[in-house]
């Protein structure tokens, strides 16, 4: 392939060569790591605006209750007959604890979700310093059509901002949870079971999003849901969808021709980085 076809048809992955590295290229399976492996401790902001709840209007409040099954029908309309005892404040003070509560499950939820990270852009001097060992490591071109047709991934570009993009009431769903919990039935005055539920965004738009001074990276991401707890986990990949490897200048002569024996058995294109000083940028040469 040409550095031109590279450009237009691949993401990057920048790596240091190391065992991981040669186990991802070679076995074809691609780490996917937990929010805490992310070198960006601000990954994942989960924030809420909750202005409409504030007002206490009544609609309002019905809907959130309704909506999330805080409070049945006929509980509200108890409430806001004995406004002595309840009324407005105590329904909006039941639903925004219950919110809380919900945020606090949500987060931990999103924590346990799993991220794989790419980078659009091949030519990136604080990339290749950053991720690839300051070019003794690699950049593993990989096809982004032939990983998009992989059911396991789902890439989306992350966006840049200044301040993190809050959601609102219609950003949010409810799952049922496996258990059931207690509620409080009015009518006759007795503890009930009602349908447990957990909250959920309808979308992870609000996952690809980082802080403006990580724009350099150009990141391409992958979010999985382990449906468990864990710090990471491989997920498999095309063969096919790899397409080059990429060295960079300073890597040792015993890794070059590692590289360069497992491109040539596998019919993929080699090339080497190596920086242009009088302008501050990444060169390349073709090796195979």
């Amino acid at each position: 392939m040409t550095l031109t076809e590279l450009k237009e048809t691949c993401i990057f992955r920048y790596r240091n060569f190391n065992k991981n590295t040669r186990r991802e290229v070679v076995d074809c399976e691609m780490w996917h790591s937990n929010v805490d492996g992310l070198n960006d401790p601000f990954e994942f902001p989960i924030i809420a605006n909750w202005d409409d709840l504030h007002s206490k209007d009544k609609a309002v409040l019905v809907n959130y209750a309704l909506k999330y099954k805080f409070l049945s029908a006929l509980e509200l309309s108890k409430m806001f007959i004995d406004e002595k005892n309840y009324g407005v404040e105590a329904i909006y003070r039941i639903i925004s604890e219950n919110l809380n509560r919900s945020m606090i499950d949500l987060n931990d939820y999103v924590n346990t979700l799993l991220v794989c990270c790419f980078s659009k852009n091949m030519e990136s001097p604080l990339m290749w310093s950053h991720y690839a060992d300051g070019m003794r490591g690699v950049c593993i071109a990989y096809n982004r059509k032939s990983i998009e047709n992989h059911e396991k991934f789902n890439l989306q570009s992350v966006v840049y901002n200044t301040h993190p993009i809050k959601f609102n009431d219609d950003d949010l769903e409810t799952i049922p949870a496996v258990d059931e919990f207690n509620s409080y039935d009015f009518k006759n005055s007795e503890h009930i079971l009602v349908e447990g539920r957990f909250m959920r965004l309808k979308s992870q738009e609000y996952l690809f999003q980082k802080h403006i001074s990580w724009e350099y990276e150009g990141e391409v991401r992958n979010i999985i849901d382990p449906n468990a707890r864990c710090n990471g986990q491989l997920v498999s990949f095309p063969k096919s969808a790899i397409n080059a490897i990429i060295i960079g200048y300073k890597i040792s002569i015993h890794n070059i021709n590692r590289i360069m024996k497992f491109c040539k058995n596998n019919h993929l294109s080699m090339f080497i980085a190596y920086p242009d000083k009088t302008n501050y940028k990444v060169n390349f040469k073709k090796v195979i």
